[in-house]
């Protein structure tokens, strides 16, 4: 298993310097730093942005909304789960409300954030309607795959229905939400940073993005593309860190 893991650790760093090789032969063919910088300016960029007063402040407060977007968006999708579950008319309002979420495009709903909202709540509020309906499916999943015959031997013995959720239910749905927490999250990332480069809130990486991209210094734009690859996988490690530790417990 070890000798497996290491193999799979050497192929990523593989094709990582594979794509790092065949950037730096676009960049050479292309000649031009406007359209395709080199991997050595991107690190140059990256340097003097990491080094600058705002930058960890920036990096923080984006990685914060994220996980602001998600925690909201879980928390909602918790809630109207369990309303699904009793309440078969709430079921078919959230199950509508859902598909119009998936079919409406992101820059209208960033468009209205900035129309509705404080610029620094826009990008928490477009997480959250993205992740809301990846999180509220896999909720219904998770309700609806719980053993029938454990919940009808629990109706035999009159178990008390807080104690059923308690312990048949919460578990189930916890679960399926950790299951596809690392997914969300990433998802996340991308329009919350996305919603920072409309609203442009004071300390936040899309904003930087923006004045990056305002002044045509591309190295500086891919830079901020790498921190925002470094961030997603930092959030990611944090998620499954969470996620064995959760397993690793049992519920209370």
């Amino acid at each position: 298993m070890k000798k497996y893991t290491m193999k799979d650790r050497e192929l990523k760093v593989l094709s990582v310097l594979g794509m790092v090789v065949i950037w730096n032969v676009v960049s050479v063919a292309v000649n031009r730093e406007v359209l395709v910088p080199s991997p050595v300016a991107t690190i140059r960029s990256l340097l003097e942005i990491a080094s600058e007063s705002g930058f960890y402040i920036a990096v923080l407060c984006t990685a914060g909304r994220s996980v602001a977007g998600v925690i909201a968006a879980a928390l909602f999708a918790f809630v109207c789960g369990i309303l699904s579950k009793y309440i078969k008319a709430c079921r078919i309002a959230l199950g509508l409300a859902v598909d119009f979420l998936g079919a409406v495009p992101v820059i209208a709903v960033i468009i209205l954030a900035i129309i509705w909202l404080q610029n620094s709540l826009v990008p928490v509020f477009v997480g959250l309607l993205v992740s809301f309906p990846v999180l509220y499916d896999n909720v219904m999943a998770s309700i609806d795959g719980v053993d029938k015959e454990i919940v009808e031997m629990a109706e035999v013995y009159k178990v008390r229905k807080l104690v059923v959720f308690r312990e048949i239910y919460a578990p189930s749905i916890a679960r399926g939400i950790f299951d596809i927490s690392s997914t969300t999250v990433s998802i996340t990332l991308k329009m919350v940073v996305a919603g920072e480069v409309l609203s442009q809130p004071e300390f936040s990486v899309g904003a930087n993005l923006q004045v990056e991209r305002a002044y045509l210094n591309t190295p500086g734009v891919f830079a901020w593309v790498v921190i925002i690859l470094a961030l997603s996988k930092s959030l990611n490690m944090i998620v499954d860190m969470v996620k064995r530790r959760f397993d690793s417990r049992e519920w209370m």
